[in-house]
This record gives structure tokens, C-alpha cells and sequence, in this order.
């Protein structure tokens, strides 16, 4: 009686997947951790930890969105690795900022054929369309004339990275670029700036009349009927 009885205690756990011991199994299992966060594809790169640690404005916290205009403009450089690696950090932070331009302004999918064709293609960013450098082997851009280029949204905080090499920064006939002007630009030394037929909308920038103030030679044109400006400012607003 003893032998049946162990025998159907036995087939009863068995039969019911039952633990003797008394340890729920699916409370084992709920309690094992979730697979880890997959490390970021772009932690092994050269030019993502030159970018990282000496170049992104948010230190690489940018890069985690792999949708972001930011990580589209490093797997742009990513995929010429051979050509970019070879770049000093401040070319490379050039051509950085016209990439995350470029990406942070609907291109290509709005920019005009004229700067599709030549941007982030395989010659020297000086040479693409629009863009002018110093002629030094600093490869370092000066003038930027993006006159009805097709940009929509905001320009970028990266733009800034370009400098004070930039002195002419020409944006006319993008009715596309939208939102407040940003007041970076005040810091960048332009020589000239000008922001007719675009979208921007509200005040102008403290920091761009101050610059004004301290460099009377300094042009400036804006949508006075969009932008309010004093005219002490925006001079072409006093017409």
C-alpha cells in the first residue's frame, strides 16, 4: 500500500507540474530581469567618441535616438569613415554642423535639387553648393548662402559650430524656416545676416541687435511685417 501510494503522490506532481519543494516556478521566472538596454551602435566608432567628447553640444545624449537629425549626420560620416576619420577635430566639427543642417532641415526631402545635388556627397563641403571656405587648410566655412534652398523647421543649435569663421549666413526665400530666431546667432561675429521671405516669427534676439550695436557695419535684413525689430536694429524695418 505504501509503494502505491509514493507511486500516485509521485505521478500527481508529475501530471500537474507541481514543484515539491513549493517554489512557484512562474514566480522564478516573472522575477528574471529583462534582456539589458543594447548598447549603442555607435559606442565602438572613432568618430562618434571624437564627436562625443569634443564636438556635440549634448555630449553624446543626442546620438541615443537613432531617428534624431544628430545620429543621421554621424551615420553620414560613419559611412565615409575612411575619409573623415583622417579630418582635425575642427574640420571635422565643420562639416559636422552643415550635416546636422542639412538633416535638422527636412534634407533632402524639401531642399531644392540645386543643393541636393552637391550636399554630403563625396567632394569637400567647400565645394558644395552654397558654401564657401577660407581657402586655408583650416577648410573652414565662411559664407553660407542658402537662398531658397527648400529648409524647413528650426535652424539647428549646431550651426553655431561653424563659428566666428562665418561671416555671411544668407537665408532669404525659405518660407519653410519657422519658429523664433535663434539668439546664438548674436555670437557668431557675422558679418551679415539676412532672413527675408522665411517663416521666423516673433521678436529679434537681444543678442543680435547687441551685436548690432557693437558692429554698426553689421547687415542685417529680416520680414519686418513678421519679425518686430526695433528699427535701431533692423535698419531696412526704418524704410
Amino acid at each position: 500500500i505504501t509503494v502505491v501510494a509514493g507511486f500516485l503522490v509521485t505521478l500527481f506532481f508529475v501530471f500537474f507540474q507541481v514543484d515539491p519543494s513549493g517554489h512557484d516556478e512562474s514566480l522564478v521566472h516573472d522575477n528574471v530581469p529583462s534582456d539589458p538596454t543594447p548598447p549603442n551602435p555607435h559606442s565602438m566608432s572613432k568618430l562618434y567618441l571624437a564627436l562625443r567628447d569634443g564636438i556635440a553640444l549634448q555630449k553624446g545624449q543626442e546620438f541615443l535616438d537613432p531617428t534624431s537629425y544628430q545620429s543621421k549626420a554621424l551615420h553620414f560620416l560613419e559611412g565615409k569613415a575612411d575619409v573623415y576619420e583622417a579630418y582635425a577635430p575642427e574640420r571635422l566639427q565643420q562639416i559636422y554642423s552643415l550635416a546636422c543642417l542639412y538633416y535638422g532641415t527636412n534634407g533632402p526631402t524639401s531642399w531644392t535639387e540645386r543643393f541636393t545635388k552637391s550636399w554630403l556627397s563625396t567632394d569637400s563641403y567647400c565645394f558644395w553648393h552654397g558654401v564657401r571656405c577660407n581657402g586655408h587648410d583650416e577648410h573652414l566655412v565662411t559664407r553660407l548662402d542658402l537662398y531658397d534652398g527648400g529648409l524647413q523647421g528650426n535652424l539647428v543649435p549646431e550651426l553655431q559650430l561653424l563659428g566666428s569663421s562665418l561671416d555671411y549666413l544668407l537665408l532669404d526665400g525659405n518660407a519653410g524656416l519657422t519658429g523664433e530666431i535663434p539668439s546664438y546667432l548674436g555670437g557668431m561675429s557675422l558679418a551679415s545676416l539676412t532672413m527675408t521671405e522665411c517663416g521666423f516669427s516673433g521678436s529679434m534676439p537681444g543678442a543680435i541687435c547687441d551685436h548690432h550695436e557693437l558692429h554698426p557695419s553689421f547687415n542685417l535684413l529680416v520680414d519686418c511685417d513678421k519679425i518686430f525689430c526695433q528699427p535701431a536694429c533692423c535698419e531696412n524695418c526704418d524704410l
